[in-house]
């Protein structure tokens, strides 16, 4: 991954053995790029640009964290990405297949027979997919009891597994979190070599072995480390 800004000449290569941190100290600065991150910047020119293998990112494909506490693994939209996951890897094995399609005919047969007699004609599903089966049985991630370390780390393995978007950006994080979470947040994204973009308007001197950091200064000198 790649990162460049039109504040500066220089630019951040990201290994996929690394992590990126962007700290802007400048507070107009780091205003703009957030409004545009959010996708409600008024600039023509943009602030930030982000590449992956020289493909240009939109703000589309990525996934901005303000608030770590309300990240959700079970929102409606990952579970969507989730069905589809775990219906490719049911198809992946024809005993799979042929179990299901056991159980549809027989859960077709005695609801037939539940219904039958019911004074309006009803219509009913000939197969049920599996999508519907997961739906039923409110398959979802486990997170119970998680602390927010675990939520930000879990939150990072789903996208590991199911690919929900290209680049998640975290703002302001390292406040939260002690350098040893820090660090076990930055070895979980590239363990899941799930590119990550941690943002901050505060310095940091904390030193991390897996980390690449691009500064901008409050007078837009800039510093790559």
């Amino acid at each position: 991954m790649t990162i460049r800004l039109f504040c500066s000449d220089y630019q951040l290569d990201i290994l996929d053995d690394e992590v990126a941190t962007l700290e802007v100290l400048n507070r107009d600065c780091f205003r703009r790029i957030i409004n545009e991150l959010k996708g409600t910047g008024t600039q023509e020119i943009r602030e930030i640009n982000l590449f992956n293998d020289n493909s240009f990112i939109d703000t589309k494909d990525m996934t901005i964290i303000f608030d770590p506490y309300e990240v959700d693994v079970n929102d409606k939209t990952y579970l969507s990405r989730l069905y589809k996951e775990i219906e490719k890897h049911f198809k992946q094995s024809d005993d799979n297949i042929f179990s299901l399609n056991e159980l549809s005919a027989y859960i077709n047969l005695h609801f037939h027979n539940l219904i039958f007699g019911y004074p309006l004609e009803l219509t009913m599903k000939d197969e049920l997919a599996l999508k519907d089966y997961l739906k039923f049985l409110d398959v979802k991630v486990a997170e119970e009891d998680q602390s927010l370390l675990d939520r930000i780390i879990q939150f990072i393995n789903v996208n590991g597994v199911i690919k929900f978007t290209k680049v998640i950006v975290f703002v302001n994080l390292k406040s939260m979190l002690t350098q040893v979470d820090i660090d076990s947040v930055i070895q979980s994204a590239i363990r899941t070599r799930c590119p990550l973009l941690l943002l901050e308007n505060v310095s940091d001197n904390r030193v991390f072995p897996s980390e690449r950091k691009l500064i901008v200064d409050e007078e837009l000198f800039t510093v790559v480390k």
